[in-house]
């Protein structure tokens, strides 16, 4: 989208973006997840929960992360910001799988890697799902093979995530991205700028919720 927003800061419309960054600095303000930020926050939530289902810091441990996109900036931003976290805070037996899949958006084919990252790494106890579709079909292969014993961190809420997160045989959080704030303060700062009011800050972090079975209890998320 560089190009075409380019052309029209040429003609002096504003331009605001919502949720990604473009590879230019031709726009106005983005309104956006701070996706390194968001990556640590998941690394951090991934060691608690880890220490909480009973592992042994002292005991081989693997982590296996899958995304949709290594050409996409947030999806490297969030595994970076993953890997910084846990390389200075993680127990030397704990390790990353370094056979990191990428699913090109496709639900099946993130499921059948997370099927066979489980069947070629034994001592896997945890996924880290980068995006929608990599945390459905980890999702998906733990409650087909009952790998109740391996902990998800994942990103966004689709059904089947829900799911997840609301048994409580199963060890789950998501990072739920605040879209509505996007969208909302989007359009306010669009509005700003029409009317010639600018501001110096071109990024925005809108940030991150992360949720699990209390978080959809207290807030009715069904």
């Amino acid at each position: 989208m560089a190009d075409s927003c380019q052309k029209v800061r040429e003609k002096d419309i504003p331009v605001v973006l919502i949720d990604s960054s473009i590879n230019s600095s031709e726009f106005d303000a983005c309104y956006m997840t701070d996706n390194i930020d968001a990556g640590e926050m998941a690394a951090k939530e991934m060691l608690e929960m880890l220490y909480d289902a009973g592992n042994s810091p002292t005991d081989p441990l693997e982590v296996g992360i899958q995304l949709s996109s290594d050409t996409s900036q947030a999806m490297v931003n969030r595994v970076s910001g993953f890997l910084n976290f846990w390389a200075g805070n993680a127990p030397e037996q704990w390790e990353i799988v370094q056979d990191i899949r990428v699913n090109g958006g496709d639900t099946k084919k993130a499921q059948s890697d997370a099927s066979a990252l489980l069947r070629e790494n034994a001592d896997i106890k945890g996924f880290f799902g980068c995006n929608n579709t990599s945390t459905v079909g980890i999702v998906n292969t733990l409650f087909e093979e009952e790998r109740t014993d391996v902990v998800l961190v994942g990103f966004d809420l689709a059904d089947e995530t829900k799911q997840m997160l609301q048994n409580p045989e199963y060890h789950g959080v998501t990072v739920l991205q605040k879209q509505d704030q996007m969208g909302y303060l989007g359009m306010l700062s669009l509005n700003s700028l029409i009317k010639g009011e600018k501001s110096e800050q071109k990024y925005f972090d809108t940030g991150v919720i992360m949720v699990d079975s209390d978080y959809l209890m207290e807030n009715a998320v069904s």
